[in-house]
């Protein structure tokens, strides 16, 4: 039989099928996701209910943290600052594609800010050419403790 000649051709192949240089499309697809992360993308956000369509805050979501603006502090007191929480395992089934945020005054008064997972690279893409998603803000400076918002860039 004259399978011994191929015996080392077979045998490089296996031990370098999985090194296979990438390519230009395989690199600026990396690059690309990881300038998404290291971006901070600026929503405005409006009631995810209803047909009041007045902006709410603006809500600016980066890698590790989360800002938030009131468009009228006094309808909602909320901290600036938010940290990403990377371990983050919903108990709920509708938060099953959010990424975490939250808020520690110190005294166990924690603000969180449920953004949809898309949101950190830019957003889901809109009809009209915008981008976004669905967020949920919770905690004790929101008025009856939950607020949906529908966020776009």
């Amino acid at each position: 039989m004259k399978l011994l000649p191929l015996v080392p051709a077979m045998l490089a192949a296996l031990l370098l099928g999985g090194c296979i240089a990438p390519t230009a499309d395989d690199e600026n697809a990396a690059d690309s996701a990881e300038e998404d992360l290291t971006s901070a993308f600026k929503y405005t956000c409006h009631a995810d209910y209803g047909s009041n369509k007045t902006k709410i805050l603006d809500l600016t979501v980066g890698k590790t943290t989360a800002k938030a603006v009131a468009a009228d502090p006094g309808e909602l007191s909320l901290p600036l600052k938010y940290s990403y929480v990377p371990d983050y395992k919903p108990n709920k089934p509708a938060y099953q594609n959010k990424a975490k945020y939250k808020f520690d005054d110190g005294s166990g008064h924690v603000t969180v800010v449920l953004v949809d997972k898309a949101m950190r690279t830019g957003g889901e893409k809109l009809s009209g050419g915008a981008h976004g998603g669905k967020v949920i803000i919770e905690g004790p400076g929101v008025s009856k403790g939950l607020v949906p918002l529908f966020c776009y860039r």
